[in-house]
């Protein structure tokens, strides 16, 4: 059956748009608010301290993404650009190493209109966005279906951005 192999190797890394390190209990909160993440967080690599390359999702996941300064990808606020079709990506590296690469988001923020499905297999972009609702998504359908995808996926190893 499909993605029922056993994980023997697995890297993560987790990205958390606009959240704070003073929630979390690995950076000191007290209150059990983020268990799960603690948890991963004491198996990897903690930073203590750390820069986005850009004060917004939009610049910070294409840095991410692509390795490149705001400067050089463009994609900064007030101008209309995507990331060139030509651009190497996390993503695109992943499947050259054989991985299945999927995406499931409802941020428009990190759309495939802006280029942050190049090099995936699949790329969900949750809902259509409006001029009115940026964000028409929930959190529950999107990890819905991000493990709905884990159930059924396919052999071999896997780079999911969610």
């Amino acid at each position: 059956m499909a993605g029922s192999e056993p994980v023997t190797s697995m890297q993560q890394m987790v990205s958390l748009d606009t959240l704070r390190a003073d929630r979390l209990g690995v950076y000191g909160n007290r209150r059990n608010l983020t268990p799960n993440l603690d948890r991963l967080a004491g198996q990897g690599a903690l930073f203590e301290q750390a820069w986005a390359p850009f004060p917004n999702t939009l610049a910070a996941h294409a840095s991410l993404f692509t390795g490149l300064t705001p400067g050089q990808h463009g994609l900064l606020p007030g101008v209309d650009a995507r990331i060139p079709r030509d651009t190497r990506t996390l993503a695109g590296a992943f499947t050259e190493q054989g991985y299945h690469t999927v995406a499931f988001t409802e941020n428009a923020f990190v759309s495939s209109a802006y280029g942050f499905d190049l090099g995936f297999d699949r790329y969900h972009n949750g809902p259509e966005v409006s001029e009115n609702e940026l964000f028409p998504g929930t959190g529950s359908v999107t990890f819905g279906k991000a493990a709905a995808w884990l159930k059924q996926r396919p052999p071999g190893p896997f780079f999911m951005f969610v």
